[in-house]
């Protein structure tokens, strides 16, 4: 499905990416799909860059 939606990953490619990474891509894939989705979601604001930094790394969960 990711291949279909995102041509430039090889199979290879996407077993090297974390679980949050594929679950973001597949994520995108749903939304390309159904856009309506895309209402549900709010604009996110952040106070501060270092506020917008934990957000990013709790989100794909990076070290």
């Amino acid at each position: 499905m990711i291949m279909h939606y995102y041509p430039s990953y090889t199979k290879e490619k996407i077993l090297d990416l974390t679980n949050s990474q594929i679950s973001y891509l597949l994520e995108m894939v749903w939304l390309t799909k159904n856009p309506e989705w895309l209402n549900k979601f709010k604009n996110l604001k952040f106070s501060s860059e270092f506020e917008f930094e934990q957000y990013i790394l709790n989100k794909f969960k990076l070290i």
